[in-house]
């Protein structure tokens, strides 16, 4: 625990490193790495007629940032159009992204371009969509009209930025303002997958712990929300109605995973109140599905409770945390252990907190980001061009990192507790003078000796000569030696046996998992040669043994005891041989 404790005063470094971990990020999506554009892209801001038929607005030659058109919605249309630049360039497009709307521009009256009519006659969900308008040869200086048609009671109030240029130069330019969610969002999915595939490996085979699937889960939602928000994914596939649903179930999917973790890996979590809040979760995403999937009513008009659920959420996830800590801290003395994610329930705390600044960062980061989203909704303009989840990507990956740096220290503390539990059994089965096994120990082996084996087993039982004789006339001292030396012999002679014990006082017994007389007949060859090279180097004492075998083969049904008496009988047969030979001498 002193290198657990000693990590324990190191724990500032968490939070600077994760800062220096966003700096760096932060870095990585400045402007420094932009790549020169061949024709250059420029925003169309200036200049546009706006009309807003849901509330009226109406604006001339204004700039698309500062219309204040209001809420775009019940199937009314918003209609806007300006001067195209007098400039032609190559592959000339307009680029721009909508919401919930279908799409209609003209060039000087003529239709060039449409999106999600049929979606909108069908009363299905228009999905978030990046419209190419490709311009004829002939565009610059006429004027272009884009009408967009919302179908849900709120599909937008403002405008994402209208991109004119080159195709290949616009999707670079929109593709490096989405470099930060891109790296994030990517490592969280792969990184989710790959933590899924293993724990469920680990909890299949190794009774590995069920939390790190649902760790698992929780990044993978994730970083399929950072993905489908920013859009990446309709740059790879023409599925952007699935992808707007997939955005909506991954975002719905993040509070329950969360709280189903929190619940796996976290005693103080398992209580009515939370399981109750994981029940009602599962309850508002189905319900919603099924609401979505029968066009009664579209998933992404659910927002506003799940952002008050979330708020709330976070909030009781936050001062549950704290209480489990303080509650830790006061049962420093307790003796049981739960060694689980997110919370340990032992002397050291180091793994909860690091998990807590994590979680911390990440709901205040989901706070930031909902409070900014529902100023901007209601009471700034142009909503859409500044929506992003910047707080909340930077939160995501702190969270994350917090899982990982938890189950790290929890790993190293489950070593360190296994450690000391083999340190203990050895002590508990190993003999203090000798290091050898000890008479329990033995008989454990035995005893499991009449388990299934096919190859049998042999048992050499061996007794030390002339112990009593030393500890009488040099005292016991020496024959405490004499011992050690032997067994220092016997292991050293017979170090391919599958066990080597002192049954107790001088005798000893060696155990093999094969049935075989040859066996135990070159073993014993080899420790008398070991106990004569040991005796031409002392003159203390003369080494010498007894013993006796016996085995079983091909695993026939013999009772491991009998096995070893057979042997004891035989070893003592020897021990009066010599006991008689010393007499005639």
């Amino acid at each position: 625990m002193d290198n657990y404790e000693f990590s324990l005063k190191r724990l500032w470094l968490i939070p600077i490193l994760m800062f220096l971990i966003i700096m760096l990020l932060v870095a990585f999506d400045s402007p420094f790495f932009n790549t020169k554009k061949q024709y250059g892209v420029q925003e169309l801001v200036d200049g546009w007629d706006v009309i807003n038929e849901n509330t009226g607005a109406s604006f001339k030659n204004i700039a698309l940032t500062k219309a204040d058109i209001g809420i775009a919605g019940n199937y009314k249309p918003v209609t806007m159009n300006c001067t195209l630049p007098s400039k032609r360039i190559p592959s000339g497009a307009l680029i721009f992204r909508t919401y919930y709307c279908s799409v209609e521009v003209y060039l000087d009256g003529e239709l060039i371009y449409t999106y999600a009519k049929d979606i909108l006659e069908k009363g299905h969900m228009c999905p978030k969509h990046y419209n190419v308008v490709p311009l004829p040869d002939n565009y610059p200086g006429k004027e272009v009209t884009i009408v967009l048609m919302p179908n849900e009671v709120y599909s937008f109030s403002g405008f994402a930025p209208i991109y004119y240029g080159n195709v290949e130069d616009t999707y670079r330019t929109i593709l490096e303002s989405k470099r930060l969610p891109l790296l994030i969002g990517t490592f969280l999915c792969i990184f989710g997958l790959a933590m899924f595939i293993t724990s469920l490996y680990l909890f299949v085979y190794h009774n590995g712990n069920i939390a790190l699937i649902f760790a698992a889960n929780i990044s993978f939602d994730i970083g399929t929300y950072i993905l489908s928000f920013n859009d990446l994914y309709l740059f790879i596939a023409d599925a952007d109605e699935f992808y707007t649903f997939i955005e909506y179930i991954a975002l719905f999917c993040i509070p329950l995973s969360i709280i189903v973790f929190l619940i796996a890996s976290n005693s103080y979590f398992r209580n009515w109140v939370f399981y109750l809040v994981a029940v009602l979760d599962v309850l508002i995403i189905a319900y919603t599905v099924i609401m979505h999937l029968l066009n009664i009513n579209h998933i992404c008009n659910y927002l506003s409770i799940l952002h008050f659920v979330g708020i709330s959420e976070a909030v009781l996830f936050i001062v549950r945390l704290i209480m489990s800590i303080v509650s830790i801290n006061k049962k420093k003395d307790d003796e049981e252990e739960d060694i689980v994610l997110g919370v340990v329930q032992n002397k050291s705390t180091i793994s909860s907190l690091v998990f807590l600044i994590g979680v911390i960062i990440f709901l205040i980061c989901v706070i930031v980001d909902i409070s900014l989203y529902i100023i901007r909704r209601d009471f700034g303009t142009n909503f859409e061009r500044h929506s992003n989840i910047n707080f909340f990507i930077i939160g995501s990956l702190c969270f994350v990192l917090s899982i990982l740096l938890n189950y790290f220290f929890l790993s190293i503390e489950h070593i360190s507790v296994e450690n000391s539990a083999k340190h203990l059994k050895g002590l508990a089965y190993t003999d203090d003078l000798t290091g050898l096994s000890n008479r329990a120990r033995c008989e454990l082996e035995i005893a499991s000796l009449g388990k299934k084996n096919r190859e049998g087993f042999s048992i050499i039982s061996i007794d030390v000569d002339k112990l009593k004789t030393v500890n009488d006339t040099m005292g016991h001292q020496m024959g405490d030696k004499l011992l050690k030396v032997f067994s220092d012999a016997l292991k050293e002679a017979l170090n391919d046996a599958d066990l080597l014990g002192r049954m107790g006082g001088d005798e000893f017994i060696a155990i093999y998992k094969k049935g075989s007389e040859s066996l135990c007949r070159s073993a014993m060859n080899r420790l008398v040669e070991e106990v004569d090279r040991c005796n031409s180097k002392q003159t203390e004492f003369e080494l010498s043994f007894s013993y006796g075998y016996a085995i079983c083969k091909n695993g026939r049904n013999k009772n491991p005891r009998n096995v070893y008496m057979e042997a004891d009988k035989k070893m003592y047969e020897m021990k009066k041989i010599h006991h008689k030979e010393r007499e005639s001498l």
